[in-house]
């Protein structure tokens, strides 16, 4: 998603609309909300293309980027016979996701957060960066006079601007977790290289700001490689571990499920027997209106199946006292490491 943001803006910084298209639409497809790059390209395709018909090549130029990677996918589907499985996919935001009430602090909170929980090495960086585009904005207005109109037909910028505050207001209204500030990191990148950028050319002559912007650069990213390398593999390790135990001592060479313990399939080398290995924010009721008998019907096919083991992971809905029950009365509950596991006696 991060990719196709990233190629979406600067195409549409050069003006080549139809691959501007095409990477927006991609985008779109990895992640819903990143839909608003392609609303902010289209409209832009109309204002920065020229006049008469300069402006309808423009606009036919997106459309059919935008169109050619959207009707390769529905291609795809339609000759596996899958047509129904992507529109549910695609559309299950709209359909059948489930968002918790919050309050209003919570929907200010979640996304300061997430750039600490998910981002802590580099959170200052993201602050400061994520605050020197919000003055990009307004120095940009300024250099076209404050004419709104005038800036939307000549700032090779303004997608990557405009797009800016509808990320924020979406994550004001939805924002789920740390993964979610993905869509931010462009933009966090960009203004924290213009920080430096500002500072490096205070203190140095411009070879030496150069050169100094490219060792803190350098240093930033072999920061984040040695963090990211010891914190990810203690955790790694210790879930190879349980992984090794629960493999060697639990299930041997019978039937294994997960719920909520996606990682778990991963380290075990294992397919689930059903494709909903998380379920919470709405898709126990998407599992109740496409399975015959419902809920009930899913659960059935699931003891069918009879796992010897059950990862049991975090897991919301209204079906899930469903879940818990069914599990309490077939399986015995044990925890290895930090996962909790459902054993058959």
């Amino acid at each position: 998603m991060v990719l196709f943001e990233i190629l979406a803006l600067i195409f549409a910084y050069h003006r080549n609309w139809f691959l501007s298209g095409a990477a927006a639409f991609l985008s779109l497809l990895v992640w819903q909300p990143s839909g608003i790059f392609l609303i902010v390209i289209a409209l832009l395709s109309i204002f920065q293309s020229g006049k008469g018909l300069q402006r309808l090549r423009g606009i036919a130029l997106f459309m059919g980027g935008a169109l050619a990677p959207g009707l390769l996918v529905l291609l795809y589907f339609i000759f596996h016979g899958a047509i129904n499985e992507f529109l549910d996919g695609f559309l299950f935001a709209f359909t059948h996701l489930e968002r918790s009430q919050k309050s209003l602090f919570n929907h200010f909170y979640r996304p300061i957060y997430a750039i600490f929980r998910g981002f802590w090495v580099m959170s200052i960086p993201i602050i400061l960066g994520l605050y020197e585009i919000i003055l990009l904005f307004s120095l940009r207005l300024k250099k076209f006079g404050n004419d709104v109109f005038l800036w939307l037909r000549e700032d090779r910028l303004a997608a990557f601007l405009i797009a800016f505050p509808l990320i924020i207001i979406w994550s004001l209204i939805d924002f789920q977790d740390f993964p979610d500030f993905f869509i931010f990191l462009p933009y966090a990148a960009i203004g924290f290289a213009l920080v430096l950028d500002k500072y490096l050319r205070k203190k140095f002559v411009a070879d030496a700001a150069k050169k100094a912007f490219v060792i803190v650069c350098v240093l930033l990213i072999v920061v984040s490689f040695f963090v990211y390398r010891f914190t990810a593999e203690e955790g790694l390790s210790k879930q190879r571990k349980w992984a090794a135990k629960i493999d060697k001592e639990l299930i041997k060479d019978r039937n294994f499920a997960s719920i909520g313990v996606p990682e778990i399939l991963v380290l075990l080398k294992r397919t689930n027997p059903n494709p909903f290995i998380v379920i919470n924010g709405g898709i126990d009721q998407y599992i109740d209106s496409i399975t015959p008998k419902g809920f009930s019907g899913w659960l059935n096919e699931l003891e069918q199946y009879n796992p010897s083991v059950i990862a049991f992971g975090r897991t919301k809905g209204r079906l899930k006292p469903a879940i818990t029950s069914w599990l309490g009365k077939n399986y015995q509950e044990k925890k290895v490491g930090r996962w909790v596991l459902f054993v058959k006696p």
